[in-house]
């Protein structure tokens, strides 16, 4: 089964991540899987239907491989040249250098192939790439996640039609948070300050950074709650990232139930550590800088609150389904 866990914008959904991260069974592809919908990504390769287009996106992207191997292997052999001689888990996908590898060979056979495939050819190529990534029988994976590996429609609607046959069977999770600390998490990041991801952004450079966190904030619940209508609970659960950290043991269950997942089957918590994940609970009252932007703007939050109000009265919430744990 694989897992889309879309975020919104320093949500903490990677805090669930390396929670269930430490579940037998369980792989998560760390870091956001922005292969799929980045531009001259994978799925702008099966979208395109100009032939000569495609074969500029395949050349582009692996140019991007044989740069990302090279980033890869320095990082290994080079300035961490002691990760030889351990056993180091890569922080990321992309910092794997047998994923990229594996990418170039992937896309230089589908150059090849490309004069004889159909869409639901180019299709099927990718999903059965994804099954591949992991080596299911070998690690005895049954629950894949990916974050953050495609766009909402209201961002970017061109793969619309391809991601759920690339993911076919797939739950979604979605993780919302307090807005005040989101922005907050945004600005002390500096990414209030960025707008040339045309994918994300959209056409915000002109927009003061309170203005330009609202817009794209707003698309993204937007999205979520017309999504919502397409499924059923069972196929999407949403998760308040406070009610996660302050009521997990209530939560916990809840998630593990949505996904199949035993509780006694957790190996280790390494890389979760609620107290640490807490801390950026109400961290938005000690953000001078945020609060600052935001004075004269209570519009804002008031909006942005009304959307996350919504999307907790809805039966695929989590709080809605205390009885259930309770017979």
């Amino acid at each position: 089964m694989n897992i889309i866990n879309i975020g919104g914008w320093y949500v903490g959904n990677t805090a669930l991540l390396d929670w269930l991260d430490g579940f037998k069974g369980v792989h998560y592809h760390k870091g956001d899987f922005d292969v799929l919908r980045e531009p001259d990504g994978i799925m702008d390769i099966i979208a395109e239907d100009n032939i000569i287009n495609k074969q500029i996106y395949i050349d582009n992207l692996k140019r991007k491989c044989l740069v990302n191997l090279f980033r890869s292997a320095k990082h290994k052999v080079g300035k961490y040249t002691k990760n030889l001689f351990l056993k180091v888990k890569p922080t990321s996908y992309n910092s794997d250098l047998t994923f990229h590898l594996k990418l170039y060979i992937r896309l230089r056979n589908f150059q090849i192939m490309l004069k004889t495939f159909e869409k639901s050819d180019e299709i099927k190529f990718w999903k059965h790439w994804l099954e591949t990534l992991i080596d299911v029988n070998k690690k005895e994976i049954d629950t894949v996640f990916f974050q953050n590996p495609i766009y909402y429609d209201e961002m970017f609607d061109a793969h619309k039609t391809i991601w759920p046959i690339l993911f076919e069977p797939y739950k979604i999770i979605f993780v919302h948070r307090s807005p005040l600390d989101q922005f907050s998490d945004i600005v002390e990041s500096g990414s209030h300050l960025i707008s040339d991801t045309k994918r994300f952004h959209g056409d915000t450079e002109n927009l003061d950074p309170a203005d330009r966190f609202l817009y794209i904030s707003r698309k993204i619940y937007q999205a979520r709650i017309r999504m919502v209508k397409e499924y059923d609970p069972s196929n999407l659960l949403i998760v308040s990232f406070e009610d996660f950290i302050l009521n997990h043991d209530f939560v916990s269950k809840q998630i593990l139930h949505f996904l199949n997942i035993k509780e006694d089957t957790i190996n280790n918590q390494k890389r979760f550590d609620i107290k640490k994940s807490a801390q950026n609970i109400e961290k938005w009252k000690h953000n001078k800088e945020m609060n600052d932007l935001l004075i004269d703007k209570p519009y804002i939050m008031k909006e942005l609150e009304s959307y996350r109000e919504i999307l907790q009265a809805l039966p695929h919430s989590t709080k809605f389904k205390e009885d259930a744990f309770n017979e």
